[in-house]
């Protein structure tokens, strides 16, 4: 081809002249060439005509793909130069777990720790050849000694005993440097339950008494143990509350109330010494077939039941085929 006119030429050059000039400062590279200059530098602080917003590319850093890797908005040049951002698709934030309140019980006798069996008991389940045999108060050293000896006995044949001791025995088998019985009482599987701390009818104590007396006794058992067991069975003395169905009284339910709130079950009995004359009638009542069955809780005092009394009475039920277990077990369906 031949060369163009000569006005052709400059007409050209004006153009790219101009050109070059509306890019601004930007489009320079640092020789003022802008030869140089990536594309997407041109894009810096570019409106968006789609969002009318401004969408600010990263500045020249020779990565041409800074805008495009994990993480950044996706942003792509249409046919004319703008900068317009990748729609993505809208997501709805996850819902955030809503808090349910505790439901709070408006029955004034719900029980602040699970019971264990339920809340008066007077004997077990029918449905196993089971029984339970306990034994209240062991007042003074003479008790702790007794303790000790029924130990051995139910180690020997094979029985699990369960024990009401109130917090006034604890102190007297402290002080006679006894108290390490205890220990053994529930290291060898046996149960422990309050018996309160001074034996007062509860029928004549107010609810805050008698929860002071159970929690006397609670402490002074930890502190004879030297570590936390926790009670969940408590005997009223001489049963005071625990007949509902015998002897109405006023202030039965409420003794009753009071006692499910703090988390015990109170264990009655179906056997006990009332109505007998002294050991032998009461141990022939004992072995009376028609007396103990299935699920039978029987009440014994040392006072009126000797040591030598109990190994026969555990003999007699091993006898007959007995399982000699605790109360919590007499209730607990998978034991």
């Amino acid at each position: 081809m031949g060369m163009r006119p000569l006005w052709i030429q400059v007409a050209l050059c004006t153009v790219l002249v101009a050109i070059v000039a509306s890019m601004g400062p930007n489009a320079r590279s640092a020789s003022g060439s802008t030869a140089d200059v990536p594309l997407y530098d041109q894009w810096v602080a570019e409106p968006d005509p789609v969002a009318s917003t401004l969408v600010a590319l990263p500045a020249a850093t020779g990565d041409v793909l800074a805008p495009f890797r994990m993480g950044a908005a996706p942003l792509w040049p249409d046919e004319f130069g703008a900068v317009t951002p990748a729609v993505a698709p809208v997501v709805a934030p996850a819902a955030a777990p809503v808090a349910v309140p505790a439901a709070v019980s408006s029955d004034p006798c719900a029980p602040t720790r699970p019971l264990i069996a339920p809340p008066l008991v007077k004997s077990g389940p029918s449905d196993r050849r089971r029984v339970a045999v306990t034994i209240d108060d062991t007042f003074g050293a003479s008790g702790a000694k007794n303790v000790a000896a029924v130990l051995d006995l139910a180690k020997a044949k094979g029985a699990k005993l369960t024990f009401f001791p109130t917090g006034g025995a604890f102190d007297d088998h402290q002080k006679a440097g006894l108290q390490t019985v205890w220990k053994r009482v529930v290291d060898e599987g046996h149960e422990i339950g309050n018996h309160t701390y001074s034996h007062w009818n509860l029928l004549k104590l107010a609810d805050k008494d008698i929860q002071d007396e159970l929690d006397a006794t609670q402490g002074r058992l930890d502190q004879v143990l030297g570590f936390h067991y926790e009670m969940h069975l408590m005997r009223p003395p001489g049963g005071s509350g625990g007949y509902p169905d015998l002897r109405p009284d006023p202030n039965g339910p409420r003794v009753r109330c009071a006692v499910q709130r703090l988390g015990y079950t109170m264990t009655m009995w179906s056997i006990d010494s009332n109505g007998t004359s002294g050991f032998t009638d009461y141990q022939n009542r004992l072995t009376n077939t028609n007396i103990v069955g299935n699920g039978s809780i029987i009440l014994l005092h040392f006072t009126t039941f000797s040591v030598n009394n109990v190994s026969a009475l555990i003999d007699n039920l091993n006898k007959r085929g007995f399982e000699m277990v605790t109360v919590s077990q007499l209730f607990a369906r998978t034991a």
